[in-house]
């Protein structure tokens, strides 16, 4: 049986090799999670806003623009 090639320069590789990218990224993260917990909406450009609340939301940013609903959560289809 023949299988795929893997990439050499896979990135989720080179993040965790680097250990200043990893300190890095869990401080980003620490923060996102804090700001949360405390009740402030997180803006993560180019994505859109993490909404503080029971159920986290996230708000897209084309979404924001146009006035229109929160993202749906992906996972569950409502019946």
């Amino acid at each position: 049986m023949r299988t795929t090639p893997k990439p050499k320069n896979r990135p989720r590789d080179v993040a965790w090799k680097d250990p200043q990218t990893a300190d890095e990224l869990s401080q980003a993260v620490a923060c996102i999670v804090k700001r949360l917990r405390s009740g402030q909406t997180v803006s993560l450009p180019g994505v859109g806003d993490l909404l503080p609340g029971k159920k986290t939301r996230l708000v897209s940013a084309g979404a924001q623009e146009a006035g229109g609903k929160p993202a749906r959560k992906a996972g569950r289809r409502e019946s």
